[in-house]
């Protein structure tokens, strides 16, 4: 890792995105701060994906609103590769954006921000109760399944 021990600490900037990524992993995964803060302010993304990646997996919290802003904004939608390599909410979340934005109900500008932070907060609710009538529902077929079950066995 050439970033501990530099040659020249003038260079130390003038890495590829492959090498600070690199880096910004080692140094999270080893606690390394200092390196790890050093990536975060030299790395230079290529792309609001790529971007959005980094920031889940190494807790780069400044980063995923502006992310998740060009994602919603760009004119093409996710395609199936880069879906995958998404978080399942933030896939929910940019398509709803994208779908608000289409049927005008959200303008670029302005709405989509607000639209981000709300549906975070709501996401951060780690566990949302089933309704009542689910939960009677959901009692009922598992009440049905043992009858049955205890019914094949006799």
């Amino acid at each position: 890792m050439l970033v501990l021990v530099p040659r020249n600490y003038n260079t130390l900037e003038r890495r590829t995105f492959e090498e600070w990524s690199s880096i910004l992993d080692l140094s999270t995964r080893w606690g390394f701060t200092s390196i790890h803060d050093l990536a975060i302010r030299c790395i230079r993304i290529p792309d609001p994906l790529k971007t959005l990646l980094l920031a889940r997996k190494h807790s780069v919290e400044e980063w995923i609103l502006p992310a998740l802003l060009e994602l919603c904004k760009r004119p093409e939608p996710l395609i199936l590769e880069e879906a995958r390599l998404m978080d399942f909410e933030d896939v929910v979340l940019v398509e709803s954006v994208r779908q608000a934005v289409r049927s005008s109900t959200l303008t670029v500008d302005g709405g989509i921000r607000d639209h981000i932070r709300a549906w975070k907060d709501a996401v951060s609710l780690k566990s949302v109760p089933d309704p009542p009538k689910a939960k009677k529902k959901k009692k009922e077929r598992l009440s049905d399944k043992r009858a049955r079950g205890s019914q094949q066995i006799t």
